[in-house]
């Protein structure tokens, strides 16, 4: 019964996992006051409470119901632009995944369980919420376990147990060690499963809790089974019984009532047998498990086939074949979606790509249009730079050069003045000494008529 022992485990690993301030509320109160929550991220909260709750008394269907809302509102209110609105939806988001992929576990639909389990535990790794974190780890191996994955199953739970050591979690502590027993018995090692399965006992009734309480003690029981000890495993069964009654937990009533009624049939109480079979057979209807109601017609089978009852034996082994081909197709159908879903997601991922390619390159061309347009200005401009550059310098040149002849112009004009000045000077000399000789020498005419006289006389 290793199944019915991992879902009682993680009915109460959540509950320690996530933090709810609404634990002690009624469900359909919580529900009826869903319309009076005012602010939306009060309201995920409360739809992720109703889907918890849900689930843990086996009403999967309206579970995931409640957790989808919860998930499509969070997704909405991570487009906020408040940072505080964003950060509680997405822990909001996480809680709703969580919820779904627990609730669809718990119904053996173990792809979509992981899809959803997945999602959770990568939001959790995003915020680094470590109780989250340690959750989805956890409740991951667990997928793997139940699909027979061992060692995916072991890496998972060493991962949460460390996690979960580190953050002082002895909640989540003891239940790891109730999963790392189960995946030891399921390897022959009962000795070693039995050491975990009291360590984790042992924690839980530190803590107190009788849902926590009962899961050990109905594990220590299906050891008892293995190991063929029918006495002490039916003690052990029955001791969960009134602890998970006083729960109201139906699955965990149902899954103890399963396994007194296999005990009982190995002990040969046939009609105590039948008794505790046919009652867990009527939750498992009421609740819609068909991962239970295959054990239930798998047990019930073999009891009848004990007693020669070969009729309803056969009739009872149709039933478990339905419901294991049933959960075998549901898996199938599950990959089948799961990789159309991938196939479509690539086909629209290398069309983007493409896209986003093409429009990449229409930006570079835009952007080498705008360099090569910006490197022609700036040359332009650096080219209109050095030409001013240069005729600047040649007008400074020409200035310079004109200034030079003007003053070259102006000594020769005044060296000219100069000269004629000097000349003017030469000449008045000259025609003043002339005068002055003139003055003195009588003139040739006078000589020579004085001279002429002389000889006459």
């Amino acid at each position: 019964m290793k199944t019915l022992s991992h879902i009682l485990f993680v009915l109460f690993f959540v509950v320690f996992a996530e933090k709810s301030n609404s634990q002690n509320r009624k469900t359909d109160s919580l529900i009826r006051n869903l319309k009076n929550l005012s602010e939306d991220t009060l309201k995920a909260n409360s739809l992720n409470t109703i889907s918890r709750r849900l689930w843990r008394v086996g009403e999967f269907d309206k579970s995931i119901t409640y957790a989808r809302q919860a998930e499509n509102l969070s997704r909405v209110l991570m487009e906020s632009k408040n940072i505080n609105i964003q950060r509680t939806a997405k822990i909001e988001l996480a809680s709703a995944l969580n919820n779904t992929g627990i609730a669809y576990w718990q119904q053996g639909n173990y792809n979509l369980a992981l899809e959803f389990n997945l999602q959770s535990l990568k939001i959790y790794e995003e915020i680094n919420d470590e109780p989250g974190i340690a959750a989805g780890l956890n409740n991951i191996g667990l997928i793997y376990d139940n699909q027979q994955d061992n060692a995916k199953a072991l890496i998972y739970y060493s991962k949460a147990l460390k996690l979960m050591e580190s953050t002082g979690n002895k909640a989540g502590v003891g239940n790891v060690l109730n999963n790392l027993a189960l995946i030891y018995a399921g390897k022959g090692e009962y000795g070693k499963a039995l050491e975990y399965h009291f360590k984790a006992l042992k924690i839980k009734e530190e803590l107190g809790d009788k849902t926590s309480i009962s899961a050990s003690v109905s594990n220590i029981g299906n050891i008892y089974d293995l190991l063929g000890k029918y006495p002490e495993a039916l003690k052990q069964f029955e001791t969960a019984l009134v602890l998970v009654q006083e729960t109201k937990n139906e699955q965990g009533i149902a899954a103890c009532y399963m396994n007194i009624g296999s005990i009982n049939a190995k002990l040969k109480n046939e009609s105590a047998a039948r008794e505790y079979l046919e009652k867990a057979l009527a939750i498992s209807k009421r609740i819609g498990s068909k991962e239970y109601l295959k054990e239930c017609y798998l047990n019930l089978a073999s009891l009848d086939s004990s007693l020669g009852k070969w009729l309803s034996a056969y009739n009872y082994q149709k039933y478990y074949i339905t419901y294991r081909d049933s959960l075998l197709n549901e898996e199938n159908t599950a990959n089948t979606i799961r990789l159309q879903m991938n196939y479509e997601f690539e086909k629209k991922e290398h069309r983007d790509k493409l896209e986003q390619d093409k429009k990449d390159a229409l930006v570079n061309e835009e952007k080498q249009k705008q360099n090569i347009i910006l490197f022609t200005v700036i040359t332009g401009l650096i080219l209109l730079l050095l030409l001013v550059a240069v005729v600047f310098r040649s007008l400074i040149m020409n200035r310079r050069q004109r200034k030079v002849i003007t003053e070259q112009k102006d000594l020769v004009e005044d060296q000219k003045i100069i000269l004629e000045e000097k000349q003017k000077e030469i000449l008045s000399s000259i025609r003043y000494a002339k005068k002055i000789q003139m003055a003195l020498i009588p003139s040739e005419t006078l000589i020579d008529r004085l001279l002429k006289d002389h000889k006459q006389g």
